[in-house]
């Protein structure tokens, strides 16, 4: 299993919105600092390409679902808005609205939580109205999530400390679930569900910006291959065994348009004829 080096999209930034899958995925929104970006960009698996742009700008969005049916909110306020795969349309804003929220799913079944400041609140959305529902256990930025709004993996996120606490959310509650190796906050993600998510770079200790990948099966955490350079507020799409990355924030301060795919290596299993 390894990263290798994808084409470059149009525009670098940190705090992107994003989702699909590796052969088909999103992102919009974002910054570089002072500039926020309204730009959005289609990958289909060979190239990026700019397509409608949102309404407003949205830094450091929370957003999900695929090319043809997304949604993106915050980053800045409580505004959000639908994407059909040609434009942004205003949605239902959300209830606590600010940066660095983490979250996930489709635009009919989705889920924020955390937030800047750093909060509990966590809400679900059924494609027309955001509903506050059971509180994450710990007040955090910065957090993560993959999954749906009934079957989700949350994980990392910032308070006074780097947290590497990860719980799943079936619904109506959350569960303790094994820590990642790393206390990680702004982090890139990746994954399915409750059982399989994918965390990928981030800040940690000392505020350090880190190119560590973290894989989990439903069981534990399992550091893989680095990403190429220390990076936070990247944006990923698709599985645990095929991810396309797009950087956000590096160590030297800039914003790179680089962008790596992950692919799980496929293992050869022997079979018996008869």
């Amino acid at each position: 299993s390894a990263w290798s080096s994808a084409p470059a999209l149009n525009a670098g930034r940190q705090g992107k919105a994003g989702g699909g899958t590796q052969t088909a995925a999103w992102v919009a929104g974002g910054s570089d600092d002072p500039q926020n970006y309204q730009a959005t960009e289609f990958y289909n698996g060979s190239a990026w390409t700019e397509v409608g742009n949102p309404n407003e700008a949205h830094p450091q969005a929370a957003g999900g679902g695929v090319q043809t049916a997304a949604w993106m909110v915050g980053g800045g306020g409580v505004s959000g808005e639908h994407f059909d795969g040609t434009d942004w349309s205003h949605a239902e804003d959300c209830n606590t609205g600010n940066a660095q929220r983490g979250s996930c799913g489709p635009q009919t079944a989705a889920l924020m939580i955390g937030s800047e400041p750093v909060t509990v609140a966590t809400e679900s959305y059924d494609g027309t109205n955001w509903t506050e529902v059971g509180d994450y256990p710990v007040a955090l930025r910065g957090i993560e999530a993959v999954g749906t709004n009934t079957d989700a993996l949350v994980f990392g996120g910032f308070s006074t400390t780097y947290r590497s606490e990860s719980f799943t959310w079936n619904g109506s509650s959350f569960t303790a679930t094994p820590d990642m190796n790393t206390n990680a906050s702004e982090m890139g993600k990746s994954g399915a569900n409750s059982g399989a998510g994918m965390r990928i770079g981030g800040v940690t200790t000392s505020h350090a910006k880190t190119a560590n990948v973290e894989i989990y099966d439903g069981s534990s955490w399992t550091e893989v291959a680095n990403i190429p350079a220390a990076t936070n507020q990247g944006e990923g799409a698709g599985t645990t065994s095929a991810t396309i990355f797009s950087f956000g924030k590096i160590a030297s301060g800039a914003y790179p348009t680089e962008a790596d795919e992950w692919n799980e290596a496929v293992t050869a299993s022997s079979f018996t004829s008869s």
